[in-house]
């Protein structure tokens, strides 16, 4: 069987301000406050349920970014993997995302599996456009965009099909976002901001 190459990016923060009203969390700011407030994080959690359903797999190899990025978690799981990108150990931010799509990109991965709302969605789309599949693990604020599974573990059984099947089938979907002032103000927007391919499993 093929081993197939996936990308994982996580993003730390994602989800945090909606646990405390803030509905949303971009930029270091609104991450700053979000904690202040008592906000914890959840991306990491959602992406072990997920991770969980491929841990067997011999057919994977996992390209990620340094510590909660990814890398802690696919130590922690015992995954076969490599870090290609060295994030900052205290403060991550979109660029570390952006960064990290584009070594993705270089490396030629099969699949790129993100933990993250439409503000990580965005972020790695400007870099891959639709040149490489995209599953997204939902734990942001925004999830408009069409690249999300339902949940964390329907994500990861998306991603164990299409390590198992030489054939997959691929869709075309868009990357929507909302801007997080408009939001606030009660004023939900979406916007267009590009289009992706993810995985198509019609029975979930």
């Amino acid at each position: 069987m093929i081993v197939k190459k996936i990308g994982l990016i996580i993003n730390p923060y994602a989800g945090l301000g909606g646990k405390v009203g803030l509905k949303g969390t971009d930029g270091l700011e609104t991450v700053l406050e979000a904690l202040s407030l008592g906000s914890v994080a959840i991306a990491e959690t959602r992406t072990h349920l997920a991770l969980s359903e491929i841990r067997s797999s011999s057919h994977v190899v996992i390209y990620t970014a340094s510590a909660n990025m990814g890398a802690n978690l696919c130590q922690e799981l015992k995954l076969n993997h490599h870090i290609i990108y060295q994030s900052s150990e205290l403060e991550t931010c979109a660029n570390d995302s952006i960064k990290t799509a584009q070594k993705l990109l270089d490396l030629n991965v099969d699949l790129i599996v993100f933990a993250g709302g439409d503000g990580t969605a965005r972020d790695i789309q400007t870099i891959i456009t639709d040149r490489i599949p995209m599953i997204g693990i939902p734990c942001g604020v925004k999830m408009y965009s069409g690249v999300f599974a339902l949940n964390p573990r329907h994500a990861g059984i998306l991603i164990n099909t299409f390590i198992n099947n030489e054939k997959n089938d691929i869709k075309e979907t868009e990357i929507l976002d909302i801007n997080e002032n408009y939001l606030r103000a009660d004023c939900p927007t979406t916007q267009l901001y590009g289009y992706a391919k993810t995985l198509l499993d019609r029975r979930i």
